[in-house]
């Protein structure tokens, strides 16, 4: 599809960086915005979506900081958890997956954990 022109992971973070500073996005608001319970679902959707890119491509280091930005931006989520557990596990950290993959399933919007 892509060709010889594939898009690299760097190429995805730049562009990430890029959109989310046109926005008026910096990551140092993580902490307010999240304090104040406004987090732009954008912006996560963008770091999630930037870090399933990541997995995909097997580019598994930068796949746990795009995850981690996920989970800073809507730790409610277990779907970010989820990711980052699937990133921590590909880089052979798995005390910090099983941490990950437990906090998904602690999420009320978890069907495991309704139960």
């Amino acid at each position: 599809m892509w060709g010889h022109c594939a898009p690299t992971a760097g190429h995805f973070n730049e562009v990430l960086r890029m959109e989310l500073s046109a926005n008026g996005y910096a990551p140092s608001l993580d902490r307010t915005l999240a304090g104040q319970g406004r987090i732009d679902s954008p912006v996560f959707n963008a770091y999630l979506n930037l870090g399933a890119t990541l997995l995909a491509q097997g580019e598994y280091a930068q796949a746990v900081e795009a995850c981690r930005g996920a989970v800073r931006t809507k730790p409610e989520d277990p779907k970010a958890h989820y990711h980052l557990g699937v990133a921590l596990s590909r880089t052979d950290r798995v005390e910090e997956a099983i941490d990950a993959y437990r906090e998904a399933l602690r999420k009320p919007s978890t069907p495991i954990a309704r139960r």
